[in-house]
C-alpha cells in the first residue's frame, strides 16, 4: 500500500491524532483540524524526511477548506496511528 493511501486509510478509520503543537500552529494561520485532514485526503504526493531521529515523517501539500495552499507534516507511530505534527499555510514567494 502506498504511503498516501495508508495515511488516508488511517484518517478514514479514525486512527489519527493531532498534536497540541499542530493545533497551535494551525490557529496561528487560521487553519482548523478539518483543514489538515482535508489536505491529507486530497493533497499531493507526500515528501519524505528520513533524517529525523524520531522516525520518518512526511510533508503533504494541498488546499485548506477555504482554498488556500497549506502543508501538513505527519508521521506514523509504531502502532500505525497517524500523528499530525504540524500544519501551516503555504507562504508565497512574493510575501
Amino acid at each position: 500500500m502506498g504511503i498516501l493511501r495508508r495515511m488516508r486509510k488511517a484518517i478514514q478509520s479514525g486512527r489519527y491524532e493531532i498534536t497540541f503543537h499542530a493545533t497551535e500552529e494551525m490557529a496561528n494561520d487560521d487553519l482548523a483540524p478539518e483543514d489538515a485532514l482535508r489536505i491529507i485526503e486530497t493533497g499531493g504526493t507526500p515528501r519524505p524526511y528520513a533524517n529525523d531521529p524520531r522516525g520518518r515523517r512526511y510533508e503533504v501539500a494541498g488546499r485548506a477548506l477555504d482554498g488556500r495552499g497549506a502543508l501538513v507534516v505527519v508521521r506514523f507511530l509504531p502502532d500505525g496511528t497517524l500523528r499530525v505534527i504540524t500544519a501551516y499555510a503555504a507562504r508565497s514567494n512574493t510575501q
